[in-house]
């Protein structure tokens, strides 16, 4: 019973030793590190990872995994940790002395060179030294950089140039912040423009303004002036120098006003002529003076359509509306239908009926050119040769006539006056002559008349005589101006008027034609005038008046429809005193101003300096006044504002200026401010990433700053944050590190024995 288990167990006991010998047996034919190997050709399949041991054909070679991070199946390293290298046979070699910024190594000849740096950074001599663009001199350790290439920036912590701005005087970063004086920041293009009001665009430097806003145009001092219509030059102040032909500059309204010929006197804007000379009339609505009378010297007194003298050679008909030439070979002229004719020529003279003029006989020549009747060659004694071929009377003294009537050239020791006709005997610096005597008339500038001779110096003349143009002349009572022989008077003094004869200048009574022989009443006046003798003045006859005064022949009452005003009936109800003299209103009522334009009076604009033909719209406002869109009213002019509306709010500011207080105003902007205080003169709130100052600015915000100074500068950063040294940025502590960047809080250097790593964040 108790053998057989005896047995049984025996057996199963050498079974397993006989195994287990066969086990061992095994193990120990494969080589050291291999778990399972071929026992015919020993060659390892199995290797002992656990313990190093990595399978290379059929072999397990130990591998030191020391500072290797990933290892592939056969053994060799791929990645190594933090502070080792890989070398050629794709081991780890721990590195002693790190290179700063060194992003992989080398330990093929044994000792551990770079292969690569970091982004930013330039291989040199086994270093990594920073790569900083157009950095022309660098710091001992090449960390940063200490002057950059011409024309280039250095920015605040030394590790970049960038180009510089022109003109401006302070940067962050690559931002200038801070333009010199006379220039302006634009921010949205970071340029430094010079200061031109009104410049709409500028050159890429800003230093020129390239286009002015609508309205004013670019001079060449960099200068925006306001375009001045009808004006071709300016000067460098924007004043008007020169306005296009048939435009004269008026300073009044700053403007180019249109010439009107003949016109003495403007109204404020010249547009309308208010007073012509005395040759000429103004139309109905005063835009052009009328020539009258031509060849007329000398108007009716006020500009009335009649003359009183002609030119000279030129005499008057009857209806003193004509002025004739005088044929000086004509002994008696006459007036035939309304024309003047020559009743009798001079002797040797024949009257051409159809050229109205006295001719030379043909008899008066002795020898003609090739027995030509027409072209003389020899005239009679008596005659003189004219370059024509014709015969003239010879002027006395005259050696050549130019033909019949003037000479050409005067005989030796005479001189031809052009005023006159005549040659005659010359006397030196004399201009003109007097043909009735043949002495000096007139002498040349600083020159007077002594004897007959034009001398220098000044005359003293008798106590009844006056000194005129360089000699004495007896007075003529109330002349203002004489005739070149000084015997006759050209103009007299206002409110008179000059007598036929020109030697008499007596009392003016407007619109009189014919005087009195003693001059003071009138005996006919111009129509449809009539002389009152109670007043001494041509009244008008007014169609309009429905009862007349009998003795002044003022009108009393007028039509209906029609006002009396001053004795006039007129149909402008809002004149109070109206001139006849002058066809117009002086006074006109309270609330309405007198337009010369539509020559009434209209409704009062305050400040207005004309007025639209319609009326009611004002052309031109008083300076310092704008005019309303609908032109009905002035406004003060708003500063700042580039568009106005009909009720005077402003629709478009300046440039650097927005709207306030219901459009009133045009404010100067705060850079940066999103929202201001009920007045508009501070600043509430700054756009994000800017905070208000105490100095009402908005500046840029610093990130990680607690409290900053008015010059928007840091004084306090939050904890874990330190200063810059030029105060604008809160810079991140790193433990160990030597140099920062403080744009990114990264860091560049770390202390001795420290190693950055990768993100730049820390030095371990």
């Amino acid at each position: 019973m108790f053998k057989q288990p005896f047995v049984y167990n025996r057996m199963i006991f050498k079974i397993i030793c006989l195994f287990g010998l066969f086990y061992f047996s095994s193990q120990s034919i494969c080589a050291s590190g291999c778990l399972t190997c071929d026992q015919a050709t020993l060659l390892c399949s199995v290797c002992d990872n656990a313990n190093s041991y990595y399978l290379n054909n059929g072999t397990c070679l130990f591998v030191n995994t020391a500072g290797c991070q990933t290892i592939v199946s056969n053994g060799e390293c791929q990645s190594c940790n933090s502070g080792y290298t890989l070398t050629a046979d794709y081991t780890c070699k721990l590195i002693l002395n790190p290179i700063p910024f060194c992003l992989t190594y080398s330990a093929v000849s044994g000792d551990v060179t770079c292969l690569e740096c970091g982004y930013g950074y330039l291989l040199q001599n086994n270093s990594c030294v920073l790569d900083i663009q157009n950095c022309v001199q660098y710091s001992a350790d090449h960390t940063y950089c200490i002057q950059c290439l011409s024309g280039m920036v250095l920015s605040d912590f030394w590790n970049q140039c960038f180009n510089a701005i022109a003109n401006c005087s302070s940067y962050q970063s690559n931002v200038c912040v801070q333009c010199q004086d006379g220039y302006t920041l634009n921010a949205p293009l970071n340029l430094c423009n010079l200061n031109v009001p009104n410049c709409l665009n500028f050159s890429s430097d800003g230093s020129q303004c390239l286009l002015c806003v609508p309205g004013f145009q670019l001079l060449s001092s960099n200068f925006c002036s306001e375009v001045i219509y009808n004006c071709s030059t300016y000067d460098s102040t924007g004043h008007c120098l020169t306005c296009i032909d048939n435009y004269f500059y008026n300073p009044v309204i700053n403007e180019c006003s249109r010439v009107i010929g003949d016109c003495e006197s403007y109204n404020q804007n010249g547009s309308k002529c208010v007073l012509c000379n005395n040759s000429a009339l103004p139309d109905s609505d005063k835009s052009f003076c009328n020539s009258t009378i031509p060849r007329c010297d000398q108007m009716s007194a006020n500009g009335y359509h009649y003359c009183l003298n002609c030119q000279a050679n030129y005499f008057i008909d009857h209806t003193r509306t004509i002025c004739y030439k005088q044929d000086i070979n004509c002994l008696v002229m006459s007036t035939l239908n309304d024309k003047v004719v020559c009743e009798k020529c001079k002797p040797d003279f024949t009257y051409d009926v159809a050229n109205n003029v006295c001719v030379a006989n043909s008899k008066n020549c002795d020898v003609f050119v090739n027995n030509s009747s027409t072209i003389c060659q020899t005239c009679s004694s008596g005659y003189s040769l004219t370059t024509s071929g014709e015969c003239a009377t010879m002027f006395r003294n005259c050696l050549l006539m130019k033909d019949r009537f003037t000479c050409q050239t005067c005989s030796n020791g005479f001189t031809f006056d052009p005023v006159n006709g005549g040659c005659y005997v010359l006397i030196t610096n004399c201009l003109t002559y007097d043909p009735f005597t043949s002495r000096c008339a007139v002498c040349s500038y600083q020159f007077i008349l002594n004897n007959n001779v034009c001398v220098i110096g000044n005359i003293t003349c008798p106590s009844y005589m006056i000194a005129s143009q360089g000699t004495c002349v007896t007075p003529i009572d109330h002349c203002a101006e004489y005739t070149l022989s000084l015997k006759k008077c050209i103009k007299c003094d206002s409110g008179y008027v000059l007598n036929l004869s020109r030697d008499y200048c007596y009392t003016a009574i407007p619109s009189c034609i014919s005087m009195t022989s003693d001059k003071k009443g009138c005996l006919d006046c111009l129509n449809p005038l009539v002389f009152n003798p109670v007043l001494s003045s041509c009244l008008p006859y007014n169609s309009e008046c429905s009862q007349v005064n009998s003795v002044n022949g003022q009108c009393l009452q007028c039509n209906t429809n029609f006002y009396l005003v001053s004795g006039f009936c007129i149909q402008d109800n809002n004149c109070q005193v109206y001139d006849n003299a002058i066809h117009m209103c002086t006074l006109c009522a309270s609330g309405y101003q007198y337009s010369f334009i539509t020559n009434t009076c209209v409704i009062l604009i305050s400040h207005c300096t004309s007025y639209s033909v319609n009326s009611d719209s004002c052309i031109y406002c008083e300076s310092g006044y704008s005019l309303s869109l609908d032109k009905k009213s002035c406004n003060a002019v708003i500063s700042n504002c580039l568009l106005v509306s009909s009720t005077n709010q402003c629709l478009l500011c300046n440039n650097g200026y927005f709207l306030a207080n219901n459009n009133s105003q045009c404010l100067l902007t705060i850079p940066n401010c999103d929202s201001y205080t009920s007045n508009y003169s501070n600043c509430f709130t700054c756009s994000p990433g800017y905070f208000l100052n105490t100095s009402n600015q908005c500046v840029l915000s610093i990130d990680y700053c607690q409290d900053y100074n008015n010059s928007g500068n840091c004084l306090n950063c939050i904890d874990n944050y330190f200063l810059s040294p030029n105060e604008n940025y809160c810079i991140l502590e790193i433990h160990g590190c030597l140099v920062y960047q403080s744009v990114f809080n990264k860091c560049f250097l770390c202390q001795t024995g420290l190693t950055l790593n990768s993100l730049q964040t820390s030095c371990n």
